[in-house]
């Protein structure tokens, strides 16, 4: 034996679990496996207020979700009956390198979009009245589902084209309550507890919170203060709030339930 690294073979590397991510409130510095434990800034049920004037986004360009099979999207909102442009307001625009969901809102219809594919779905609805809602989005490869406020308003199935799921970053970018920091499309009002889930998830999983450890991304609104939408999954999908949003203290809210 002469000492040498070759002598003594690999270096040992030692696990030690706990939470990474710095901006969790338990980041763990000795730590370098994640565990799952992180935790963040949680102080009641706020939701984000956006102006509708162009100068309020949430950028979530970071955002991955892995290759899957299925897909939902559930978000609340309770909007102003306001058109930014055109004849409707983007809600949440993901555009990937590999794949675009847009969800679309105008005075009297809402709109889901699996660009890319060419599949988009609508069905007629007076959303724009001030009021909490949620919806769901129910994806698979060859299907969607959308649920207004536990109601099944859509529910198609093709044959072609097989459509694959997930969202690798791209150039274009990720948004919420627009569909980018410039041209926009603009919502009015609020929005609260934005869930990206690798299953399908049903009103009532949404309702109780039975997520299965399926989430891609959890944005629960709930700091209350800042300019970070914190993914509350433990995938690290935080999000920059960008303009003049600001946070609103309401009451209880709950995912799926602060319905009118």
């Amino acid at each position: 034996p002469d000492g040498t690294r070759a002598d003594m073979g690999a270096y040992p590397f030692f696990q030690i679990p706990g939470c990474i991510d710095s901006l969790a409130t338990n980041y763990d510095t000795e730590a370098n496996i994640n565990n799952g434990s992180c935790e963040y800034p949680d102080n009641g049920d706020y939701s984000l207020s956006f102006d509708g004037l162009g100068e309020s986004v949430i950028n979530i360009s970071d955002l991955t979700i892995e290759p899957t099979d299925s897909i939902t999207f559930s978000i609340d909102f309770k909007l102003d009956n306001y058109i930014h442009t055109s004849n409707h307001n983007i809600i949440f625009d993901l555009e990937g390198g590999n794949m675009r969901y847009t969800l679309l809102i105008g005075t009297d219809y809402m709109e889901m979009r699996f660009e890319g594919y060419s599949i988009s779905f609508d069905f007629e609805t007076s959303s724009l009245d001030n009021q909490w809602h949620n919806i769901i989005i129910q994806g698979t490869s060859y299907s969607m589902n959308i649920i207004l406020d536990g109601n099944l308003m859509v529910s198609e199935i093709w044959t072609e084209p097989f459509v694959e799921h997930g969202l690798t970053p791209g150039d274009y970018g990720n948004f919420i309550g627009a569909n980018d920091l410039q041209y926009g499309y603009y919502v009015k009002g609020q929005l609260d507890d934005f869930i990206i889930s690798k299953n399908l998830l049903s009103f009532s999983n949404i309702q109780n919170s039975n997520f299965n450890n399926s989430l891609a991304a959890y944005y629960k609104f709930n700091a209350g203060e800042g300019d970070i939408l914190y993914d509350h999954s433990g995938n690290g999908n935080h999000g920059t709030i960008n303009g003049d949003a600001t946070w609103q203290y309401e009451i209880p809210l709950n995912p799926g339930a602060n319905l009118i």
